[in-house]
């Protein structure tokens, strides 16, 4: 039976039924994580699989503004921390998920009630500082941008960001993100749109 991938030299000298997903990956030069919840945390089947198949994980809710910061000036890291202790407990790699999520049903509605520019970039700024400042050296990896573009389609997402900042906004966001944290990779996270 041929070798998937690219792995025909070594596949006389792996045991694949005890490969896990991360092993595998390493193999192909892929990173494989899955994401967590802090609620999931306790599930021990949940955490098991993760911990014994992936290398990595990304917070799927706990490091989003209506997670941190719903209510402005109100700052509550509890689920991002905890997500962020069990990745260092476990030697499991992160990858921040998201400072902006550029779709409003998403943003919280004290961001989405600015009308103002320049204070939209204070807020923008202070968020991106202080959620990428807490992770500074543990966090390799963000998502700086999620699903900027409209679900199914290409145009924009149409966000108080867009609406407010026009449309080099994420170059604007892109930059505060590498002033936070000059060492990580930037990302745009996008779906939907082929």
């Amino acid at each position: 039976e041929a070798c998937p991938l690219d792995l025909d030299s070594l596949c006389g000298e792996t045991d694949a039924d005890s490969l896990t997903l991360s092993a595998a990956g390493a193999l192909s030069g892929l990173r494989i994580g899955a994401t967590l919840e802090p609620q999931e945390i306790a599930d021990e089947s949940y955490t098991g699989t993760l911990i014994r198949e992936f290398g990595a994980l990304t917070p799927e809710n706990a490091m989003k503004m209506y997670s941190i910061q719903n209510t402005r000036g109100v700052w509550n890291f509890a689920g991002a921390d905890a997500v962020m202790e069990f990745a260092d407990a476990n030697d499991l790699a992160v990858r921040g998920h998201t400072l902006v999520w550029a779709q409003d049903q998403y943003t919280t509605s004290w961001v989405k009630a600015i009308t103002d520019p320049a204070e939209l970039r204070q807020v923008t700024e202070e968020y991106i500082a202080t959620v990428m400042g807490r992770y500074a050296g543990r966090i390799p990896r963000w998502d700086v941008v999620n699903e900027p573009l409209a679900t199914l389609g290409a145009q924009s997402s149409g966000s108080v960001w867009h609406d407010l900042l026009g449309p080099d906004w994420i170059a604007e966001v892109f930059q505060l993100a590498h002033a936070a944290d000059p060492d990580a990779e930037l990302w745009i996270n996008e779906y939907g749109t082929d």
